[in-house]
Protein backbone atom coordinates (compact mmCIF):
# COMPACT_ATOMS: atom_id res chain seq x y z
CA UNK A 1 0.00 0.00 0.00
CA UNK A 2 1.50 3.34 -1.10
CA UNK A 3 -1.21 5.62 0.49
CA UNK A 4 -4.54 5.89 1.58
CA UNK A 5 -7.23 7.88 3.15
CA UNK A 6 -6.85 9.36 6.83
CA UNK A 7 -9.18 8.64 9.69
CA UNK A 8 -10.14 12.64 11.12
CA UNK A 9 -12.71 13.45 13.58
CA UNK A 10 -16.32 14.55 11.34
CA UNK A 11 -16.72 17.74 13.74
CA UNK A 12 -12.97 18.86 11.77
CA UNK A 13 -13.80 18.45 8.77
CA UNK A 14 -13.57 22.50 8.34
CA UNK A 15 -11.96 23.58 11.16
CA UNK A 16 -8.32 22.64 11.16
CA UNK A 17 -8.16 21.35 14.95
CA UNK A 18 -8.03 17.86 14.06
CA UNK A 19 -4.37 16.88 14.86
CA UNK A 20 -4.49 14.65 12.01
CA UNK A 21 -5.54 17.19 9.62
CA UNK A 22 -3.94 21.06 10.85
CA UNK A 23 -1.16 21.82 8.36
CA UNK A 24 -0.68 21.44 4.66
CA UNK A 25 0.91 19.09 2.45
CA UNK A 26 3.72 20.98 2.31
CA UNK A 27 4.42 21.14 5.92
CA UNK A 28 7.21 18.65 5.38
CA UNK A 29 7.12 16.42 8.26
CA UNK A 30 4.02 16.21 10.50
CA UNK A 31 0.71 13.84 11.66
CA UNK A 32 -0.94 15.20 8.72
CA UNK A 33 0.98 12.89 6.25
CA UNK A 34 2.13 9.83 8.31
CA UNK A 35 0.02 6.98 9.21
CA UNK A 36 0.34 3.64 10.66
CA UNK A 37 -1.00 0.21 10.11
CA UNK A 38 -0.39 -0.67 13.86
CA UNK A 39 -4.65 -0.56 14.34
CA UNK A 40 -7.57 -1.55 11.81
CA UNK A 41 -8.75 1.69 9.70
CA UNK A 42 -12.06 2.69 11.01
CA UNK A 43 -14.89 5.35 9.59
CA UNK A 44 -14.31 8.53 11.03
CA UNK A 45 -14.86 9.47 14.72
CA UNK A 46 -13.14 9.50 17.68
CA UNK A 47 -9.38 8.65 17.59
CA UNK A 48 -5.63 8.68 17.07
CA UNK A 49 -4.46 11.26 14.58
CA UNK A 50 -2.20 8.94 13.00
CA UNK A 51 -4.83 6.00 11.88
CA UNK A 52 -6.15 5.31 8.35
CA UNK A 53 -10.02 5.79 7.75
CA UNK A 54 -12.04 7.79 5.99
CA UNK A 55 -16.06 8.96 6.33
CA UNK A 56 -17.00 5.99 3.82
CA UNK A 57 -19.57 3.34 5.94
CA UNK A 58 -17.98 -0.12 4.85
CA UNK A 59 -13.77 1.00 4.22
CA UNK A 60 -11.36 3.66 2.38
CA UNK A 61 -9.95 3.68 -0.51
CA UNK A 62 -6.08 3.16 -0.77
CA UNK A 63 -3.29 3.49 -3.32
CA UNK A 64 -0.99 0.67 -4.53
CA UNK A 65 2.66 0.65 -5.22
CA UNK A 66 1.84 -0.71 -8.67
CA UNK A 67 -0.24 2.53 -9.40
CA UNK A 68 -3.88 0.78 -8.68
CA UNK A 69 -6.52 2.22 -6.41
CA UNK A 70 -8.76 -0.14 -4.29
CA UNK A 71 -11.12 0.06 -1.73
CA UNK A 72 -9.86 -1.78 1.23
CA UNK A 73 -12.86 -3.09 3.80
CA UNK A 74 -12.64 -1.54 7.88
CA UNK A 75 -13.02 -5.80 8.47
CA UNK A 76 -9.37 -6.79 7.24
CA UNK A 77 -7.84 -9.10 9.54
CA UNK A 78 -5.22 -7.15 11.78
CA UNK A 79 -2.06 -9.08 10.47
CA UNK A 80 -3.02 -8.67 6.63
CA UNK A 81 -3.30 -4.86 6.98
CA UNK A 82 0.00 -4.78 8.96
CA UNK A 83 1.66 -6.24 6.20
CA UNK A 84 0.07 -3.75 3.78
CA UNK A 85 1.47 -1.31 5.27
CA UNK A 86 5.22 -3.31 5.74
CA UNK A 87 7.42 -2.97 2.81
CA UNK A 88 9.57 -6.01 4.32
CA UNK A 89 6.90 -8.09 4.57
CA UNK A 90 8.29 -10.78 1.84
CA UNK A 91 4.92 -10.78 0.08
CA UNK A 92 5.18 -9.46 -3.01
CA UNK A 93 1.76 -10.63 -4.49
CA UNK A 94 -0.02 -9.16 -0.92
CA UNK A 95 -3.47 -8.40 -2.67
CA UNK A 96 -6.96 -7.32 -1.51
Amino acid sequence: MLLGEKHLHPDDYETGLDLGDDQSWVCGDDLDLHRWTATLPKADGQGAPNEFGSAHGSGLNVARCDGSVAFLSFTVDLPIFQNFGNRDDGDPSSSF
